[in-house]
């Protein structure tokens, strides 16, 4: 037998890979039990302290609550997963041309990055006021800040990432006369998606808070609205519901993220 044939193993006999597998494993069941153990103690802390519902409700009075309130909940969610979904396709979207555009031209990164910088450097909440008397009460204005608080995350990673090929072959590229386009899907891109993935998992959940933050502003629709409606009506469980549901849907979008995170760059290698 050569040495070819010989494969390595663990102190247990384990192939390479088992240790892997065996903490994907342990990852897969210790994160619904984390879960439900946080939820036993929030309705013990509850219980033992007789909280007041509207400053911790017990979490059985939040699913048997669910009956009343579901309809509600399930329409003001969607409304909010469409805004922010549409926020955070534009976002992007237009945040990696920008990136492409400020890592090709020197001109255009010295107009832009100032400009970009400023417009983060205003909260949200200040600015979405502005934003309504621009577009419009309603729709239009949640999908453009969801989309703006998308856009500078993304533009910085995905302009870095654009920057990251090696020179050797950038300037074989340039031997070969590749055009600007073509540089950028057969170089750049393949070398700056872990970038674009890292912004990524940050849009994907702040996009929906944005949307959220942007309802409760300038909006009579999704759950940011229903908050502002739940608090006013002393809804509080209502409230507490959205809190849960917005936790859940933004850590849902993240892990969304990095499964697809994981197939795309793993196929690239």
């Amino acid at each position: 037998m050569s040495t070819m044939d010989i494969v390595p193993v663990g102190p247990a006999g384990d192939r390479p890979g088992s240790g892997a597998r065996l903490r994907e494993f342990l990852f897969r069941f210790a994160s619904p039990l984390v879960v439900l153990s946080l939820l036993a103690i929030w309705q013990l802390i509850a219980m033992a302290f007789a909280i007041p519902v509207y400053i911790l409700p017990q979490p059985v009075n939040l699913i048997t609550a669910l009956p009343a309130t579901g309809r509600t909940l399930f329409n003001g969610w969607a409304v909010t997963m469409m805004e922010a979904s549409a926020g955070f396709i534009i976002g992007n979207v237009f945040s990696i041309a920008v990136a492409f555009l400020v890592t090709v031209s020197s001109t255009a990164r010295a107009g832009i990055m100032p400009v970009a910088l400023a417009i983060k450097s205003v909260p949200m909440v200040a600015i979405t006021p502005l934003i309504t008397l621009s577009v419009g009460f309603g729709h239009a204005t949640v999908v453009t800040v969801a989309a703006l608080v998308c856009f500078f995350p993304t533009l910085v990673n995905v302009s870095r990432g654009l920057k990251a090929a090696p020179r050797g072959a950038m300037d074989l590229f340039h031997i070969i006369d590749a055009n600007p386009v073509q540089t950028f899907w057969k170089l750049r891109l393949p070398y700056a998606l872990p970038y674009l993935f890292t912004a990524l998992r940050i849009t994907a959940p702040a996009a929906f808070g944005g949307a959220m933050l942007a309802e409760y502003v300038a909006s009579n629709a999704g759950l940011g609205y229903l908050i502002q409606d739940g608090y006013s009506r002393f809804q509080f469980i209502l409230v507490w519901q959205i809190v849960v549901l917005a936790t859940v849907t933004t850590l849902t979008a993240f892990s969304i993220v990095v499964w697809f995170e994981k197939r795309v760059v793993d196929s690239k290698r």
